[in-house]
């Protein structure tokens, strides 16, 4: 499935996940991802590291300290169960600031 296919499939996904109410309601989604979804948010994670989804400077400053993890995120050496550690470890902080951006982003598109 293209980037562009998974994000059209998990569209309501990601903007359930955009609108969770606090960060321990984003957290447990997160840790309740399949296979497509981890693709989804490694697709979303890449995006953003190529600059391809835009988020203010204050984001990117508060996002900066997740740089490396973030790129861990996207590796293809990293295996999936590393990756879904990863993503328990970067948790709310990353996806609070990049799921919302992504979200506008698509329904202005749309």
């Amino acid at each position: 499935m293209k980037p562009v296919e998974r994000l059209h499939a998990h569209l309501p996904f990601v903007q359930i996940l955009a609108s969770a109410p606090n960060p321990r309601t984003l957290e447990y989604f997160l840790t309740q991802l399949n296979d497509n979804q981890l693709l989804l948010l490694q697709d979303i994670v890449r995006n953003f590291l190529h600059g391809n989804i835009s988020v203010s400077s204050g984001e990117i400053k508060s996002l900066k300290r997740y740089k490396n993890l973030l790129r861990r995120l996207i590796s293809p050496k990293v295996s999936r169960n590393s990756q879904r550690k990863l993503i328990k470890q970067v948790g709310s902080g990353v996806f609070s600031i990049l799921l919302p951006a992504l979200a506008s982003l698509l329904l202005s598109r749309l």
